[in-house]
């Protein structure tokens, strides 16, 4: 088996595990993450890899870090930063404007939590 395949079936076994954990449906994932339910099925049967942002997106989607779902850590969470880094990428994603809301969100929570 080539690195490749070996990636492909790391990510699926992964991505299924992290679907089931969460009890969703293909095409629940795919609704929430915007990937077509057709390509998730690819990447679940080792077909295919998800390009990086839609690799992002599926991670997000499942609460899970890429690094879980490729295989460079054996939790779900992967490093002990994950909230931070989960947290940190879901932003990324949004648009403009809806970044601008939970930036906002978060100033509010800061300056409720220092009272």
């Amino acid at each position: 088996m080539t690195g490749q395949e070996e990636l492909k079936a790391v990510f699926a076994d992964r991505l299924k595990k992290a679907r089931a954990t969460n009890r969703m449906s293909q095409a629940a994932l795919a609704k929430s993450t915007e990937i077509a339910q057709a390509n998730i099925s690819r990447i679940e049967t080792g077909r295919t890899l998800p390009n990086a942002y839609r690799m992002v997106k599926l991670a997000t989607g499942l609460g899970v870090s890429t690094d879980y779902l490729v295989g460079l850590s054996d939790t779900p969470h992967g490093r002990s930063d994950h909230t931070g880094g989960l947290l940190h990428r879901s932003v990324d994603i949004l648009a403009s404007e809806d970044r601008e809301l939970v930036q906002g969100f978060i100033r509010l929570l800061l300056q409720r939590s220092q009272r």
